[in-house]
């Protein structure tokens, strides 16, 4: 009996599992998404799990596109992150927006689309300064777009709306963006392992430009909208840390007030301790001034004693030596008169023989010198010589190289980005630092435009 309820038991248990939805219904995940695989999902968890993300409510309620999936997901983040929408088949469209509240992270490496309320975008429809755009004409789509951006850095305010290109107010009509990605639908029955970008490769991206006849009366305007087809998501992106949720934001504060405590606390001891220790060293200070009065007074007296001594002994050296020099002095007088007459001739033909002998000396050190430094200009000029010349051979071979990679550098004519006709290497060199970067059916665009790109490390100086 108990075995027959426990099989009953499994039966049911199955058959509710089985009954429930799952979704995604099946992973629409390529190669070149970015993230984590999907298939490593722990059953249970959610990318954004944990993140600062946060839906933009309406009076407290869920947007009627996402109303439905704020039921059944159980709470309006996941909705709002994950879907599944509900735009009557009519496809969707998110525009990604700068947020000065979140860092972008990689959001401004790939802005591509201009808002049709501005001169540029309307005359120019390559201009790409508001923000990224990003759409399919399939709403099962809208997860695996959002997943794969998040994880790319994408991060800022997030506006999607229903209405690829059916409805009112669709995109393609011109009247919203002058351009926009697409990512097409992986069908249940396609090998995505063979699916390397589903953002790329179709050809089914928007490119028509705005339509100048709406600029008679948006131009400069708010761009008319209807809110009720559309929903917003602030601080999107994904960050290594996380996000700021307000547990963490308790945390900190309470460490702050911690750390502030602490810091006061240490600064009272550190306040005490330097009194403590400038008394101990003025005390110290005195003692060692007294010491030192005491001795300078007393090598004073000293001083005072030697001197009066010296004088003494020097006053009787005079006494004596003033008699013995008066003896001496009329004894040698005539010795002195006569030795001098011999020596005066002596001298006389010395002086003129070393004065022969020195003048010779010198010419011959002025001449040694001279011709030593003659040589040493003429040794240094030539040194400067050869330096000049392998200057100017260094330059030479610097020019020839420099020429060398401008001739190896060649643009591809060929090269469409996104396969958009305007597209080509002369809009990568309009703004290098940023379009050399991307990357074009796997490739970087600076191995299409090598030419474009060669002088692209000067914008990173």
């Amino acid at each position: 009996m108990k075995f027959t309820t426990f099989l009953l038991t499994a039966v049911v248990n199955s058959k509710l599992v089985l009954s429930q939805p799952s979704f995604p219904s099946y992973s629409q995940q390529c190669t070149d998404d970015a993230g984590p695989p999907f298939a490593d999902d722990e059953p249970g968890t959610l990318y954004h799990d944990g993140s600062a993300a946060f839906p933009v409510l309406k009076n407290g309620n869920c947007a009627t596109p996402i109303a439905s999936a704020c039921s059944s997901r159980g709470n309006a983040k996941t909705a709002y992150l994950e879907g599944p929408i509900q735009c009557n088949g009519n496809g969707w469209y998110c525009r990604m927006l700068v947020d000065e509240n979140w860092p972008p992270q990689n959001l401004i490496s790939d802005l591509n689309f201009g808002y049709c309320n501005l001169t540029d975008a309307i005359e120019d429809p390559g201009y790409d300064r508001s923000g990224h755009c990003h759409g399919s004409d399939d709403d099962s789509t809208y997860y695996w777009w959002l997943r794969d951006h998040w994880f790319r850095g994408y991060n800022g305010r997030v506006r999607c709306c229903c209405n690829w290109n059916e409805g009112p107010d669709a995109l393609t009509a011109g009247r919203i963006v002058n351009r926009c990605d697409f990512r097409r639908l992986v069908t249940p029955t396609e090998d995505v392992n063979q699916c390397r970008d589903a953002n790329e490769d179709h050809g089914k991206g928007y490119e028509g430009g705005c339509d100048p006849s709406f600029s008679t009366f948006q131009l400069n305007q708010e761009i008319p909208e209807d809110d009720d087809r559309c929903w917003e998501i602030q601080r999107f992106g994904f960050v290594d840390s996380g996000g700021d949720d307000e547990d963490d934001e308790d945390e900190d504060d309470e460490d702050d007030e911690g750390d502030e405590d602490e810091d006061e606390d240490e600064d009272d001891e550190d306040d005490e301790g330097d009194e403590d220790e400038d008394e101990d060293e003025d005390e110290d200070e005195d003692e060692d001034d007294e010491d030192e009065d005491e001795g300078d007074e007393d090598e004073d007296e000293d001083e005072e004693d030697d001197e009066s001594g010296e004088d003494e002994d020097e006053d009787d050296e005079d006494e004596d030596g003033e008699s013995d020099e008066d003896e001496d002095d009329e004894d040698e007088g005539d010795e002195d008169e006569d030795d001098e007459d011999d020596e005066d001739d002596e001298s006389g033909e010395d002086e003129d023989e070393d004065g022969e002998s020195d003048e010779d000396e010198d010419n011959e050190d002025d001449e040694d010198e001279d011709g030593e430094s003659d040589e040493d200009e003429d040794n240094e000029d030539d040194e400067d010589e050869d330096d000049e010349d392998e200057d100017d051979e260094g330059d030479e071979d610097e020019d020839e190289s420099d020429e060398d990679e401008e001739e190896d550098a060649t643009n591809d004519p060929d090269f469409r980005y996104k396969n958009v006709q305007f597209k080509n290497c002369d809009w990568v060199a309009k703004r290098p630092r940023v379009r050399c970067a991307r990357k074009w059916k796997g490739t970087p665009v600076s191995d299409y435009c090598p030419a474009s790109c060669i002088s692209r490390s000067s914008f990173f100086a």
